[in-house]
């Protein structure tokens, strides 16, 4: 089956993911798959490993599955919501 996207990967720089995480960057890279969203894997300095998640479909489709994480939260494992920003 060959699933095409939804919306259109969304460009992301490297110094917008530097300010989303606030340290220093060591390696990004772009996860594939997913039919609407674009993710990158961010190694931080400290080798801290990160997903950071840019929504193409807006601030709804972003409400509703930061809220449904939270909910999980409780009772699944999820992955850790570390910083939400709606710009």
């Amino acid at each position: 089956m060959n699933e095409q996207r939804v919306y259109p990967l969304l460009p992301v720089a490297r110094g917008d993911l530097a300010e989303l995480v606030g340290g220093r960057i060591v390696s990004v890279e772009r996860v594939d798959g997913g039919l609407t969203n674009t993710i990158h894997r961010v190694v931080l300095a400290n080798r801290e490993v990160l997903a950071i998640k840019h929504y193409a479909g807006g601030l709804r489709a972003y409400a509703d599955e930061l809220a449904m994480l939270t909910r999980l939260a409780t009772i699944l494992p999820v992955p850790e919501v570390v910083r939400t920003d709606e710009r």
